[in-house]
């Protein structure tokens, strides 16, 4: 299994995604913090961060009708672009709480989309003797690295700071749909 490049790509890809989007998930908030000094604001961002897991369900009927390897490079696409936002808005000016809040939004939205396409080319990908230990690889790579990730994030916006992390985030985005790109998917 750990042979077949395909796989090799979705486990890699999905691995850098979840760096994106548990760092850039601690970043919103703390930024959201940072730009109003208000624990409203920031809770705010905290519930519109979780509201989207609760409509994922609702994606896997039109993954199944999409193409796999589309949705999961135009999804790091559009996550990157989004994402630029926020600096390129910081280094012009105009940066705000609302901004931050609409693309931390955005991006959550986008990732419920991405992670049932992964979960979706699996069985495309691998043999039926190696999808047990395909999706404990798999799962590994998107929730058992969250408590690392999202424990390291505080350490890592404390250090580079808010911006920076950000602008480290669209190349996550970036790296992920040219791992993505490389899939080749029936």
């Amino acid at each position: 299994m750990l042979k077949n490049k395909n796989f090799l790509f979705l486990f890699w890809g999905r691995f850098v995604t979840n760096i994106g989007d548990s760092i850039y998930s601690v970043a919103s908030m703390w930024l959201v913090f940072e730009l109003t000094k208000s624990s409203f604001y920031t809770g705010i961002a905290g519930a519109l961060i979780l509201l989207p897991s609760m409509f994922e369900f609702l994606v896997g009927p039109l993954v199944d009708k999409w193409k796999l390897k589309s949705i999961m490079v135009y999804t790091q696409l559009l996550q990157a672009i989004l994402i630029s936002l926020v600096p390129i808005s910081y280094f012009l000016g105009f940066l705000n709480v609302w901004l931050v809040i609409i693309v931390m939004f955005l991006a959550t939205c986008i990732e419920q989309i991405v992670y049932p396409a992964q979960q979706s080319a699996i069985p495309k990908i691998l043999e039926n003797k190696d999808l047990v230990s395909g999706n404990s690889l798999m799962t590994f790579a998107y929730q058992g690295t969250d408590i690392i990730l999202i424990g390291i994030s505080g350490l890592l916006i404390s250090y580079l700071g808010a911006i920076n992390i950000f602008i480290i985030n669209v190349f996550t985005f970036i790296v992920a749909c040219l791992l993505f790109r490389s899939l080749k998917l029936s």
